[in-house]
């Protein structure tokens, strides 16, 4: 695990992209191992860096509980995470601009925590498989991984795994209990963002 400990959106995408120098990581899952530690934001800020760069990225809303993307939209105007998932509609119609420079994403519409059984579906598998076609880079923003064992079904689809803490915040027994939920899954955390750290 590499720890990464940018104060910036600009350094955590500078730190992102030399994790990422080969080009390995096209699908990076962004979880958190208690509530409050600013995935959603830097999961956000990340996307319209890559973004801003001339990437083509995707990013998902997988927080069923908060939704916490969709706040960054002003009206939800097409279809969300659920029926994508459950392929009534395909990832085209599921896409919003938000953000107010054309960030594409997949926003999760109404909390709808019945949806979570579908992350464990091929449902799933083909959505990641047709966003990998279409995007350079998918990160999925999802809920802390203490509460939410579906992360670690997610993070099974997902080539990179970024732990968010905030360092004068988040007890070290929570990080380890993330990084130990993970091995028991047989999966690796890619590396670990301080949050809001303090420069120096």
């Amino acid at each position: 695990m590499v720890p990464l400990r940018p104060s910036t959106p600009r350094d955590r995408r500078t730190s992102v992209l030399r994790l990422n120098a080969d080009g390995a990581f096209q699908v990076v899952v962004i979880t958190i191992p208690v509530a409050g530690e600013g995935a959603t934001t830097a999961a956000m800020a990340l996307a319209q860096s890559l973004h801003g760069l001339g990437r083509s990225v995707l990013l998902i809303d997988k927080d069923l509980r908060a939704c916490g993307l969709t706040r960054h939209s002003s009206e939800l105007t097409v279809k969300a995470l659920g029926p994508v998932l459950r392929e009534e509609a395909t990832l085209e119609e599921g896409i919003q601009n938000i953000g107010g420079d054309g960030l594409d994403a997949l926003l999760c519409g109404e909390s709808d925590p019945s949806t979570s059984d579908l992350f464990a579906s091929d449902c799933f598998k083909r959505l990641i498989e047709k966003a990998r076609q279409a995007y350079g880079t998918v990160i999925i923003d999802t809920p802390q991984i203490l509460l939410a064992p579906t992360v670690r079904i997610v993070a099974e689809q997902a080539d990179a795994i970024l732990l968010m803490v905030q360092s004068d915040r988040t007890r070290r027994r929570k990080i380890e209990e993330a990084m130990r939920a993970f091995r028991n899954s047989n999966e690796s955390i890619t590396g670990t963002v301080f949050n809001q750290a303090r420069a120096g």
